[in-house]
């Protein structure tokens, strides 16, 4: 058999393959649509206004964009403090008073879940 001849048999097929592709009715797929609820949302702090009333219990100032108007967030115990991703004691937030960090904190009740730096 020539090449000529494969060649020749490929690029029928091809054809014929594409002919029947078109007369393929279209799949239609339901999508359930979903609803994502936002809980969480994030203080991007160039300087951490911070304020500790105690070694688990305090509060933080900050803007969640530049627009935003000023938020207090609660910090309670429950509240994670991470310094280059290791946990740390939650006191050390105070050290970072006027430092960079990020302040993550539910929506609902403004309580800090974690604050890293």
């Amino acid at each position: 058999m020539s090449v000529m001849k494969v060649i020749t048999g490929i690029i029928a097929f091809l054809l014929m393959a594409n002919v029947f592709a078109e007369n393929v009715p279209d799949v239609v797929v339901k999508e359930k649509r979903q609803t994502m609820i936002v809980v969480e949302d994030a203080i991007e702090a160039e300087s951490l206004d911070v304020n500790m009333t105690d070694n688990t219990h305090g509060y933080i100032n900050g803007k969640v964009c530049d627009q935003c108007k000023m938020i207090r967030i609660k910090v309670v115990p429950q509240t994670q403090a991470k310094a280059k991703g290791q946990a740390v004691p939650l006191k050390s937030v105070i050290l970072r008073k006027g430092q960079p960090a990020l302040v993550v904190f539910t929506i609902k009740d403004k309580t800090a879940t974690r604050i890293e730096w």
